[in-house]
């Protein structure tokens, strides 16, 4: 999973969860349900606090479990952003991934 156009070396989390949310938090929607993701801390590339130029990578990957074959998954990357509307944080948009054969 790629994020880009992140703010330069800001702290990035990657939400992953198995269900569905619609919540404001920090100025925000949130969109995968905290209580039951996993998250995973990550840290943007790019110069110090420039806008646009950080981007944070995390492998995803998805064993050859036939247990697996059809669960959906959501994520959604929340990055801290000063310069954000609401001067904390910036979210990306929710992606949702079912595991097929």
């Amino acid at each position: 999973v790629q994020c880009d156009s992140l703010v330069g070396g800001a702290a990035t989390y990657l939400l992953l969860g198995v269900q569905e949310l619609q919540a404001p938090a920090l100025g925000v929607t949130i969109l995968v349900a905290p209580a039951q993701a996993t998250v995973f801390q990550l840290q943007a590339t790019g110069a110090q606090g420039a806008p646009g130029t950080g981007v944070a990578m995390a492998p995803l990957p998805i064993p050859s479990d036939p247990a697996f074959l059809g669960i959906e998954v959501f994520l959604q990357a929340v990055a801290v952003d000063p310069g954000a509307p609401g001067g904390l944080v910036s979210a990306s948009n929710g992606l949702a991934v079912t595991v097929c054969p």
